[in-house]
């Protein structure tokens, strides 16, 4: 985010102190400084005690030229919400925030997102956040639990003067839950456009949950999963192992049950998968993301299990919308 400081507070000293808090954010690049009135070099808020942040200020005017400004947030004497103006007292509210990133487990899907997000380098930024705790993962426990959690955060804000949700700057990723592509396409329409008013991203995946962008050579390599069970997942189909439930298997005990996406499975295949891959010695809700922090895996793997979704995308536009945050 690029942030501008209207000239004039500058040169009024109970406004000094607000200052200094912002520039702590620019020297430590967790936003950009952008400066284009020379005037603030002769103000007293530099004049006083602040010489050494001099050098500072030279770079930055001279960044400027070549900063975007398309999303830049101007400090102001008062707020304009529509120009994107925002007091000092509101704007260091904002800014101290840390990026909330909503998931089902905070605990074991984070390592699933760490993983795949360190794999693009357009996620550069947003892991540097998070090594710096200004962006955090924080558990929802699914979509039933996950309005509960934001309306904990927005109480915070309740006696600020701008609305609750001014403040708040967090995405939602849920999984999709889906047995296969089109099933209940509307489940979260209303879920959305209520987060959606409040200003608050969302995102939905395509698949049935974050487990299911695994590269299966991934899960080949390193886990002890016998070679009958890994020949049974090869044979699937990219849209059936999209939605293959790794967990609990098909969660019916007669083949006649099977959804229409796997009626094609062989017997064998099907006696193989149809009770899923939880055990003892292997909780796939605790191991599998543990398998997204591995070296082995490429950008180039991760985006050949989404390029035949909808959004082949999918993967990169989740960053993108994380991006938008910082």
């Amino acid at each position: 985010m690029v942030i501008e400081i209207e000239s004039d507070l500058f040169f009024n000293e109970e406004f000094f102190d607000e200052i200094d808090q912002l520039f702590d954010f620019f020297i430590k690049n967790r936003y950009n400084y952008y400066i284009d009135d020379e005037i603030i070099f002769k103000s007293q808020w530099l004049l006083g005690a602040r010489k050494s942040k001099n050098e500072f200020l030279q770079k930055s005017f001279a960044n400027s030229a070549y900063i975007t400004t398309d999303d830049k947030l101007t400090i102001s004497s008062k707020n304009e919400e529509k120009e994107n103006r925002l007091t000092l007292k509101d704007g260091l509210i904002y800014l101290s925030n840390p990026i909330l990133v909503f998931i089902e487990n905070s605990y074991y899907d984070s390592k699933c997102y760490k993983g795949i997000f360190s794999k693009f380098e357009s996620a550069e930024k947003l892991l540097f956040f998070n090594t710096n705790r200004w962006l955090e993962y924080r558990n929802c426990g699914g979509k039933d639990g996950v309005k509960n959690q934001i309306n904990l955060e927005l109480k915070r804000y309740r006696k600020e003067t701008l609305d609750n949700h001014k403040y708040l700057r967090a995405i939602i990723i849920l999984d999709s839950d889906k047995r296969f592509p089109s099933d209940d396409d509307n489940y979260y329409e209303d879920f959305i456009n209520y987060f959606e008013l409040k200003g608050i991203k969302i995102h939905i995946l395509e698949k049935r949950e974050i487990e299911n962008y695994l590269p299966l050579i991934i899960f080949e390599r390193e886990t002890n999963v016998s070679d009958d069970a890994i020949t049974a997942l090869k044979e699937l189909d990219e849209n059936q192992l999209d939605y293959y439930d790794y967990e609990k298997g098909f969660k019916i005990n007669s083949r006649k049950k099977l959804l229409p996406l796997f009626e094609n499975i062989s017997d064998k295949n099907y006696e193989i998968l149809k009770s899923g891959f939880d055990n003892k010695d292997f909780r796939t809700k605790r191991e599998i993301p543990k398998l997204f922090l591995s070296n082995s895996i490429t950008k180039e793997m991760l985006l050949d299990r989404c390029r035949h979704q909808n959004d082949p995308k999918e993967l990169e536009n989740i960053i993108e919308k994380i991006n938008g945050l910082l």
